[in-house]
Order: structure tokens, then C-alpha cells, then sequence
């Protein structure tokens, strides 16, 4: 047998090592926990300094117009989460020395065939409206993961500790990407009439990092016919920093009689241009071998691919990327004073940037029984996340709003496979 060692609890450990990196992370998302409470479901419900991100058109409906909002401190979002493992299958791998070879089998045979999938993300806003004059600015930074995949067969292979799985393949790597950008931005809005707006945010962009895997193709491992191992894999990936460039969120917003706001937006209008890149290539060929040497002795897989594994590298020139852009449409009703209902669709047209060219449905709602104590929830489908059920708490006061928000990914309690976390604040003047 081929001497590959089970590294079960390594591939646990990797997840709670992702799990740490990702809190400090700077949403994909506007980092604002009123809007993460309600599942994202906000493009025709704020109408203060959120408004600016999520649907700059809603500072001309602004029910405060004499009230001006800020972000004291930044607000603060992070996500982690993946297809395969959830909390409790986690903490129970994490606290054991060694995985049961029951707890293996179930979690090769849940991997899907693309593999196994984690997302991260994070974002922070600081922000100023004012409403008054249907302005305002804002700054805003995010980071995020898409199609981060690591292979099925390569998964199974890890976990197993052996040759079971004849060809581990690595092609579904192809085309994942993270990005991390940060925005500096100024938002207005225009009445039309008594009842609509529209708005505009612009913003400049600084590309912080941006990494993708341009190519993935082979296998790591096969087996021929005769029970003979090869190897024949290439990857390619690309990596850029200190981009620059320019983006547009449109926005249109209205009211139908008292109790029924609507709103759409085209956002992530734009382009990034990055000044320069590193490509880097790795390959591995290993000739045809057999498990078992000339001398009888099991075949050390890592001896005989240590130095098959090349790497060259090379830089490329300027390149300029078409940003993603994305299509909200959006409701708010009011059936009953104390509670308003929120609904919304977003189509992306394109991945990267905080944008999933997967569709996705969002429904939130917010209850008032006491004026200053906002109860918030909501349900997401689509998009990068999946299932997602949210729930969220302010504390409202006349000249401070403090929101924490919560959600739980594919999944609730013990049996979610991810969650996120938002922390936000307001002052009003």
C-alpha cells in the first residue's frame, strides 16, 4: 500500500484555523447588521446611512430629512461556512484525537462532486448621510471567497490514508477566486415628484489583493490498468495587489399609499484595473510506478513526487477586470404599524467582488412591540450562502442605534454548516 498518511483531524483543524483567520477579515455585504438581521432584505427599507450602499435612491424618501446619521465606530461583518461539515460534526472531530472511520465514510459521502467548498467573507462600513440634503459619503472595505473547492477525490484520498481512490483529479479548482477591496465612496438622491427618487453612489476603488486559479488540470494520483501509480497535474494562478478603480451602484426607490415602499438597483457598475501580476505554475509528473519497490518495502508516495513538483513564475502586464454587477428588486410593507414585511430578488451577472451570478430570495421582517427595541428576521435562498436564517436585535434610541445580527448557514444550531456574525452602529443628530 501506498503510505499516505490519515490526516482526518488535520483537514478539522484546517477548518477551525480558516475560522480564525476569517474573523479579522474587513462584508459581502455593507457590514450592517440591520440589513443582516432582515437576510439582506433592505434595498426599499433603510432610509439613513446604510441606505447610501444598499440603495443610495432611498435618501430621497428619507422619513427623518432633518436627521443626520453616521457610524461612530466601523461596523463590523464576518462569515465562515462550508457544504460538508456542520458545528456539531465539527466540535466532534475537534475533540477527539482520531476520527472514526464511520465519521470519514459520512463525510465522503456527503461531499458533492465539485468537493469541498468553503466560504469566507467580511466587510467594515463607516458611513455619513444626510438626509436633508439627500447626501452623503462613506467608506467601505470587503473580502471574499468564490469557488474556493477543494477536489472531491483529493478530500476522500486525505481522509482515507490510503489508494483507495484510484484518480484524484484537481480540474473543479479551476476558476476559484478571493478579492479584497476597499472603497471610498459619495452617495446622492433626486426626487421625482412626492413620491420617488433616484440615486447614485460613486465610488473609487483600491484593490487590496485579488487571487484566482487560472488553471487546474490533471490528476495527482492515477491508477492504469495494470495497478501502476502516475502523476500528471498542472495549476496555474494568478495574483495581483494594489489595484485601482471605479464603480456605480443606480438606484430607483418609491411609495404606493402609506404602507408599501418599492425599490431596484443595478450595482457594482464598473471596472478594476490591476497595474501589474505574478503568474505561478506548478506541475507534477511522476513517472509510472508500483506500490511495492524492488526491495519489497510499501512505496513512499511523498519520496517519489518530492522533487517531481516544479514551480516557475512570471509577471504579466496591466489588465483591467469588468466588475460583476448585480440587479436588486425590492418591496416594504407595513401591514401594521409595529411590523414591516421586506422582500427581494438579486440576480448577479457574474462572480467576485461581493456579487454571486447564482439568484437569490430574500425575506426580513422587523417588529417594534416597543419603539426602541427592533426584533428582526429573515430567510435567504441562493447565492453564494445558500439556506440562510437570520435574526437580529437593536436597541433604537433617539440619538444612537446599536444592531447586532446573526445567521446560520444551510442549517440551524448544531446542524449549520456555516454562520455569520454583524455588529453596527448609528448616531443621529
Amino acid at each position: 500500500m501506498i503510505r499516505i498518511p490519515r490526516v482526518g483531524s488535520a483537514l478539522a483543524a484546517l477548518a477551525a484555523t480558516l475560522m480564525a483567520l476569517s474573523l479579522p477579515l474587513p462584508a459581502q455585504a455593507s457590514g450592517n447588521a440591520r440589513s443582516a438581521g432582515m437576510a439582506g432584505a433592505m434595498a426599499a427599507f433603510s432610509t439613513d446611512a446604510d441606505a447610501m450602499i444598499v440603495n443610495p435612491a432611498m435618501l430621497g424618501l428619507a422619513a427623518h430629512r432633518d436627521r443626520l446619521s453616521l457610524t461612530l465606530l466601523p461596523n463590523l461583518s464576518a462569515a465562515l461556512g462550508n457544504n460538508v461539515l456542520s458545528f456539531g460534526e465539527l466540535a466532534n472531530v475537534l475533540s477527539t484525537q482520531t476520527v472514526a472511520a464511520a465519521d470519514v465514510a459520512r463525510a465522503v459521502e456527503a461531499l458533492p462532486p465539485t468537493g469541498w467548498r468553503f466560504l469566507m467573507d467580511g466587510g467594515t462600513t463607516m458611513a455619513l448621510a444626510m438626509p436633508s440634503a439627500r447626501t452623503g459619503v462613506f467608506l467601505h472595505a470587503m473580502a471574499d471567497t468564490k469557488g474556493f473547492d477543494v477536489p472531491r477525490d483529493l478530500v476522500a484520498l486525505v481522509l482515507n490514508g490510503n489508494a483507495s481512490v484510484p484518480n484524484v483529479g484537481i480540474d473543479t479548482m479551476t476558476g476559484a477566486t478571493a478579492t479584497a477591496v476597499a472603497s471610498l465612496g459619495s452617495a446622492f438622491a433626486v426626487p421625482l415628484g412626492e413620491t420617488a427618487s433616484l440615486g447614485m453612489n460613486l465610488r473609487y476603488l483600491r484593490g487590496l489583493a485579488y487571487g484566482r486559479v487560472r488553471e487546474a488540470k490533471g490528476t495527482l494520483l492515477a491508477m492504469d490498468a495494470s495497478g501502476r501509480y502516475s502523476a500528471d497535474a498542472r495549476l496555474e494562478a494568478e495574483w495581483a495587489t494594489g489595484g485601482n478603480g471605479i464603480a456605480a451602484d443606480l438606484g430607483v426607490a418609491g411609495t404606493l399609499g402609506d404602507r408599501l415602499r418599492w425599490g431596484a438597483v443595478l450595482g457594482n457598475v464598473g471596472v478594476m484595473a490591476w497595474s501589474q501580476r505574478d503568474l505561478v505554475t506548478y506541475t507534477l509528473k511522476v513517472e509510472p510506478f508500483t506500490i511495492v519497490d524492488a526491495s519489497g518495502s510499501a512505496t513512499d508516495f511523498g519520496a517519489v513526487t518530492r522533487d517531481a513538483v516544479q514551480e516557475s513564475r512570471r509577471q504579466e502586464g496591466p489588465t483591467e477586470i469588468a466588475l460583476p454587477a448585480y440587479l436588486r428588486l425590492a418591496a416594504a410593507f407595513n401591514p401594521w404599524d409595529p411590523l414591516t414585511l421586506t422582500s427581494e430578488l438579486q440576480l448577479g451577472y457574474g462572480d467576485g467582488f461581493g456579487v454571486s451570478s447564482t439568484p437569490e430570495m430574500r425575506l426580513g421582517s422587523e417588529l417594534r412591540l416597543l419603539d426602541w427595541l427592533p426584533i428582526r428576521g429573515g430567510i435567504a435562498l441562493g447565492g453564494d450562502r445558500g439556506l440562510t436564517f437570520a435574526t437580529g436585535l437593536g436597541l433604537d434610541m433617539p440619538h444612537f442605534r446599536l444592531d447586532f445580527a446573526m445567521a446560520a448557514l444551510n442549517g440551524v444550531g448544531g446542524y449549520a454548516r456555516g454562520a455569520s456574525y454583524t455588529l453596527s452602529n448609528t448616531v443621529k443628530f
